[in-house]
Formats: C-alpha cells, structure tokens, sequence
C-alpha cells in the first residue's frame, strides 16, 4: 500500500489500517531512517529507508521490520541488503537452545561487516517479544536498566534486530519473529527478502 510522495504521518496511517483490519493494535511504528525521519521527508525513488513495526493481538506482541526502496534499487542499496541478508543467514545457521544473546551480537555484527557493510552502521540487537514489546530480565545490581545475556531455551519467542543506519545515506532492517524450538527455531513469519521493492 505505500507509494511514493508518502509521508511518515500517512505511512503510519496504514499502519493502523492493517493493524485493525486484522484484530490488533497498534504499539508502534518506526518509518525512515528513525522514528518519523525520512531523509527528503516523504517515500523517495531510490531511497532506502527501514519499517520496523510493533502491534499486539489478544495481549501478544508481534514485532517485524524490513528495508523498503521505492523504484530500481541503486547498486549501494543492493549491496547493503545484500550484506544484511548474508548476517541474517549466519544468526539463523546459530539460533537454537544454550546459544547467548552475546554471540548472536557478535556472530551477526561479523558476518555482516565482513559482507561489505560498514562497521558503523550496523545494529545487532537480540530480544525477547511477548506480553511487552521486551520481556527480557532487567539486571537490578546497579542503578540503570541493563539487560541480561539471556541465553536461548525451547519454548522462547525472540526477535533479532538487524538494522543498518548511517545519516546522509539511509537506513535498511531486517527482523523476524522467532520461536526457539528444541533443536533449533521456527520462523512465525514469511522467509521473504528483507529488501521490498514498490
């Protein structure tokens, strides 16, 4: 449903659409290159810039994001999600029960700067999804929220946040929802590339 000339405010307003034209609702929506900054202020040809999605169903939270370019993808846009998808892979070669939130940062953040993408635009964030957006424990030892190295176990929904971000350039992501099994996981959503094309 997004076209080009769109707006964050209309981008949003899809959204909600979606969102209750199947029974949830809406937790949030990042749009460009961060919440609400897209870089000429609308869906522009040849821009990459990042969806990451959040909505709930009967209490249960769901979490999704993907890279969207409007037209031809320009070489720079390819080959970025090109490298985004080569950490994708190597994080889903990894994931089953006893793996650590630390190696899956650490696993994804190498194979994907080794694919080409620059070292300072990648994110590899690991967390938990379900009655909250994140419901991974909260260390209470020191006097600021950090989380745990949770280490993955059967029965646990998980997402891996896989975004690429670098002002003046744009921004790309890719996030599935995960259902760690006992030998390995599941995915709770389609295996499409992360990179969509309109």
């Amino acid at each position: 449903a997004l076209e080009v000339g769109m707006r964050h405010e209309d981008i949003e307003r899809q959204f909600k659409v979606e969102c209750a034209a199947r029974g949830n609702t809406t937790a949030f929506l990042i749009a460009g290159v961060s919440i609400g900054l897209l870089p000429q202020g609308e869906i522009s040809p040849g821009e990459a810039i990042l969806l990451d999605a959040v909505s709930h169903f009967r209490q249960y939270h769901g979490d999704f994001a993907r890279t969207l370019v409007a037209g031809d993808p320009p070489k720079e846009v390819l080959r970025r999600s090109k490298a985004n998808e080569t950490g994708r892979a190597a994080i889903f070669e990894m994931i089953k029960p006893g793996v650590k939130y630390s190696e899956i940062r650490k696993f994804g953040f190498d194979a994907m700067v080794k694919a080409g993408m620059p070292a300072e635009a990648v994110i590899v964030n690991p967390h938990s999804v379900g009655l909250e957006h994140d419901d991974d424990p909260i260390r209470d030892d020191v006097p600021f929220p950090v989380a745990s190295d949770v280490i993955l176990k059967a029965g646990m929904t998980i997402t891996i946040d896989l975004p690429y971000i670098e002002v003046g350039w744009g921004a790309g992501h890719n996030e599935d929802l995960i259902l760690i099994t006992e030998t390995g996981f599941e995915l709770l959503n389609t295996d499409e590339s992360p990179l969509i094309v309109i």
